[in-house]
């Protein structure tokens, strides 16, 4: 199952680095890669689910997307170089080349102005750039570049698109070290509020709410919901094969018991149904172990401590009565058992949980 995950990380990594070919530069696109593949794992934290795996890959969706939104994160954050020496002069120009232009004042006659030393003699001091100015004259630079990226996220409000920044930024990739928790949060909840926009639909990831909504199912009304979930169905029996054998396995377990069967030794017929089908599902990767667990361990639960609690209370204190009264309800427990089992796993198949969370998305 490690292996799987692994591959199927892999692959993904892989499509992107050919969608990358030819736009990104060979040393961005290396970088870029890497950061990819970091932030990936840094999701995964350790998950060996192949379907913990899909979820995470679907939420860095279309790899060629993912590459556009690197390449406009380039082009904003690239910044003009800057000179080794510049006169205070051409400084005081390339800061203030986004505001309007100022009328020239008239030379200064007697008193010296800003950073000049009086000359003896009135004679014009000199233009020199005072000591630290430069490293002022940057930062000033930078916060001119950093309001622009502002203005046109503010625009990008007031037009009615998104609000958050696109690029590597809305995944993580970023070089702004690490994630808070509470940063994380905000950053799920302006997904949701997305509406799942640029991801790629996977076989039994996100569904049953969350990030992806009814528009990604085939519509907004009942017949888009039908849709759908007949949608999900189709590409859960196409991938998930031995999954969908498993829960067939266990609900004939089930429609059995009311069947007056021979038994085979000392073992009854929908005793052993059961048992095959819990091997399957046991062997099965598409659920995690608890999940499979819970399931198969459903119709036993239910048959042994139902059973055994009804027996208990119409016995009102008679071994015998409660021996007589366990072997009635006993087949009628063990088939509410399995439709709680069936239905947990199938419920399992079509919302796995979310990574590190066991609740669905």
């Amino acid at each position: 199952m490690i292996e799987r995950a692994d591959q199927l990380v892999l692959e993904y990594v892989s499509k992107v680095a050919d969608a990358a070919h030819g736009v990104l530069r060979q040393d961005q696109r290396l970088d870029f890669v890497r950061r990819l593949r970091e932030r990936i794992d840094a999701e995964r934290r350790g998950a060996e689910s192949l379907a913990a795996v899909q979820k995470v890959l679907a939420v860095f969706g279309d790899p060629a997307a993912l590459v556009a939104r690197e390449v406009r994160r380039l082009e904003e954050t690239q910044a003009p170089p800057v000179d080794d020496s510049p006169t205070l002069m051409a400084s005081a120009e390339a800061v203030t080349r986004e505001l309007p232009a100022v009328a020239p004042k008239p030379p200064p006659t007697a008193r010296p102005g800003p950073g000049e030393i009086p000359v003896p003699g009135g004679r014009r001091p000199s233009q020199g750039m005072p000591p630290g100015v430069a490293r002022f004259t940057e930062e000033a630079r930078k916060t001119l570049a950093g309001r622009e990226t502002g203005g046109r996220l503010a625009r990008r409000r007031a037009r009615g698109g998104p609000a958050v920044p696109e690029g590597d930024d809305l995944l993580g990739l970023g070089e702004s070290g690490p994630e808070e928790p509470g940063a994380r949060r905000g950053r799920r909840g302006r997904r949701r509020g997305m509406g799942g926009r640029g991801r790629r639909s996977m076989p039994g990831a996100g569904r049953g709410g969350g990030d992806f909504d009814d528009g990604e199912r085939g519509g907004t009304g009942s017949g888009g919901r039908g849709s759908g979930w007949r949608s999900d169905a189709g590409s859960i029996l196409a991938s998930r094969p031995r999954e969908v054998v498993g829960v067939v396995v266990l609900a004939v377990a089930g429609l059995l018991v009311p069947a007056s069967l021979a038994p085979i030794a000392i073992f009854s017929i929908p005793f052993i149904v059961w048992a095959v089908g819990t091997v399957v599902v046991l062997s099965c990767p598409g659920w995690e172990v608890g999940d499979k667990v819970l399931g198969v361990a459903a119709p036993v639960l239910v048959y042994a401590i139902g059973g055994a609690a009804v027996a208990i209370a119409r016995a009102k204190g008679d071994l015998g009565r409660m021996l007589s009264g366990f072997q009635d309800v006993s087949g009628s427990m063990f088939i509410i058992g399995t439709v709680l089992g069936v239905l947990w796993l199938a419920y399992r198949l079509f919302n796995p949980p979310a990574p590190f969370t066991g609740r669905p998305r």
